[in-house]
């Protein structure tokens, strides 16, 4: 029953995410990225932290080792770059779980964090 529940998830992610960026479509580049008092700095910032979390994340569950860009790296200046990557990334993101079953989801996870610490920790 879990592994429906992360599938139905995933789901809820990308639609959410196509929310999201169907709204900040409607602001310009400027309204984007401009500093506001946010700890990523910017609607902007903040959706490319949202994009570098899901490729760490993505990463270690499939057992690859992923390049540290710094939580705040901007991985793409153009809007419609990111949000191109962003429906990749959520279709990379479903199809990972359409193949998740309960021996994954018991097993366990080792990784190193952003600061050089190891981690192994249960799955679900």
């Amino acid at each position: 029953m879990l592994v429906q529940h992360f599938q139905m998830f995933a789901k809820y992610n990308t639609l959410a995410n196509h929310r999201l960026y169907e709204v900040c479509s409607q602001l310009t580049d400027a309204e984007r990225k401009q500093i506001r008092p946010a700890f990523f700095h910017s609607i902007y910032g903040t959706l490319n932290h949202i994009m570098v979390g899901d490729r760490i994340w993505m990463g270690r569950f499939t057992g690859k080792t992923m390049p540290s860009t710094g939580l705040d790296a901007i991985l793409y200046d153009d809007f419609s770059q990111l949000w191109d990557a962003r429906i990749r990334e959520d279709k990379r993101i479903e199809a990972f779980l359409t193949g998740l079953n309960d021996d994954l989801l018991a097993g366990t996870i080792d990784y190193i964090n952003n600061e050089g610490k190891h981690y192994h920790d249960p799955i679900n």
